[in-house]
């Protein structure tokens, strides 16, 4: 393991109790995948009041050695009418060799537990190479302005 053999579980879903207390040590991460979508669809304040109202999960990997969090993940469940989905929307962290199979095989367990059919998201060319996925087309935007 690139970090030394520490088998210590380093990745955990945030239960909606712990949300409130945690949020300060982690809105950074979730400023630093915002800021990347060029639509800007959310505020980290938008995402923490998603989390709060359950239509979200907050997954996390901690830092054994710095003692600190080292990555952030927001998970949702999109029922479709033939399918059901958990869609990874939102990922930031530093270290990733260190927890990104780790956080990979934990929201697949989940979704598999909530009846997914799929794991979805959207990001970089690099997590195809790098989480084992494929690529199912790209995601595209035009921003409009009036005037």
């Amino acid at each position: 393991m690139p970090d030394g053999g520490d088998r210590r579980q380093r990745v955990c879903d945030v239960p909606l109790a712990h949300l409130r207390a945690l949020w300060p040590k982690i809105e950074h991460f979730v400023a630093d995948a915002l800021a990347t979508d060029e639509c800007g669809r959310y505020w980290p304040a938008d995402v923490f009041q998603l989390l709060l109202a359950a239509r979200g999960r907050l997954w996390v990997s901690w830092d054994y050695e710095a003692e600190e969090f080292e990555a952030a993940a927001i998970t949702e469940i999109i029922q479709s009418p033939r399918t059901r989905e958990c869609r990874v929307w939102l990922l930031a962290g530093r270290d990733w060799d260190r927890w990104r199979i780790e956080l990979r095989d934990m929201i697949e367990a989940y979704a598999r537990s909530e009846g997914c059919q799929y794991v979805t998201g959207s990001g970089s060319r690099g997590w195809i190479r790098a989480i084992g996925y494929k690529e199912n087309g790209v995601n595209l935007m035009h921003p409009l302005y009036n005037g």
